[in-house]
């Protein structure tokens, strides 16, 4: 069943993609743009309303690609089939939820526990801090020249959109890139693929390790390759050890917004080259207390929560 589930899975969110694509030209024509010419012009200087027309163009992109495929699938395969039974662990599962059945396989069906959530959300921000120093190992692969000018334009995109003074500006990025992705990617990546993995392969690290790799790669920005990778993997743990496909949900969007936060926040080059020459051993102290303070929390978390992970079985 796991391996016809992700036969299924590349075959919908292939077919989503392709009308999310079709349905963006259409957009950006009618918005009078050209596709092409408005994402490989963008820069500092582009216009808002050009800025806000690529913005759209990624939120549909989301939707079609990672959002409704993974849902509508979920909806095909299990509705009705009986697996919220199975999954039984809480007063709420019972015969009279058959409608329900494909949020108990997402393991969407309950809401999350808060101290998880806390654990999570520090975690991803310890990641954060580890990201940096993967991102620099990272630039020293060297990148063949077709490869290396694709990362400069992707990157060039990015810039242009997340370097907005405009508040306006802030919220369409927060929802474009971090609530639309920690959704839509984690639905897809941790949701299906890593779960439909563990049940295959019957191994809960290896399913979180690959379907990071698959995570990191889908992204087509190499130069970022292992600080994504390190990312999709400690995402893929927050749902190995809670069973909440929330959890990692919440944290990625963190780990989105509070990028896009700083960045409109020290978006004056005087208040970059104020955090830049921030005293290192107060940074270095807030990180030690913080770490400490996660792992005292991890520990009861897990003591609390550990339960044995048991996938289904066709």
């Amino acid at each position: 069943m796991a391996q016809i589930e992700l036969a299924a899975l590349v075959l919908i969110v292939c077919l989503g993609h392709l009308l999310g694509a079709l349905m963006a030209i259409g957009a950006t024509r009618l918005l009078g743009y050209d596709q092409s010419d408005l994402i490989h012009t963008l820069s500092s200087n582009t216009s808002s309303a050009a800025l806000d027309t690529v913005r759209l163009l990624l939120a549909i992109n989301h939707v079609f690609t990672f959002i409704l495929p993974t849902l509508a699938l979920g909806w095909l395969l299990y509705r009705g089939s009986g697996i919220a039974r199975a999954l039984a662990t809480d007063s709420l599962t019972t015969a009279t939820t058959p409608r329900l059945d494909w949020a108990y396989r997402l393991r969407l069906h309950r809401r999350p526990d808060g101290l998880n959530v806390a654990i999570s959300c520090g975690w991803i921000v310890l990641a954060l801090f580890a990201a940096g120093i993967l991102l620099k190992l990272n630039q020293l692969l060297p990148l063949p020249d077709g490869l290396a000018a694709a990362e400069e334009r992707i990157g060039g995109t990015i810039t242009a959109l997340v370097a907005t003074d405009r508040p306006i500006g802030l919220l369409l990025n927060l929802v474009v890139i971090a609530i639309l992705p920690a959704l839509g990617e984690e639905l897809l990546f941790r949701g299906w693929i890593q779960q439909s993995l563990h049940r295959w392969i019957g191994h809960g690290h290896a399913a979180v390790w690959v379907s990071a790799a698959v995570f990191s790669a889908i992204h087509f920005q190499f130069q970022g390759f292992l600080p994504r990778l390190m990312l999709g993997a400690v995402l893929g743990y927050m749902l190995l050890y809670t069973r909440n496909l929330w959890v990692p949900i919440i944290a990625h969007f963190v780990n989105n917004g509070l990028q896009l936060v700083v960045q409109y926040i020290y978006s004056g080059d005087e208040a970059v080259a104020a955090a830049e020459v921030a005293p290192f051993s107060f940074a270095l102290a807030v990180q030690v207390l913080t770490m400490i303070g996660l792992v005292v929390l991890a520990g009861y978390g897990l003591y609390r929560y550990n339960v044995d992970y048991t996938p289904l079985r066709e």
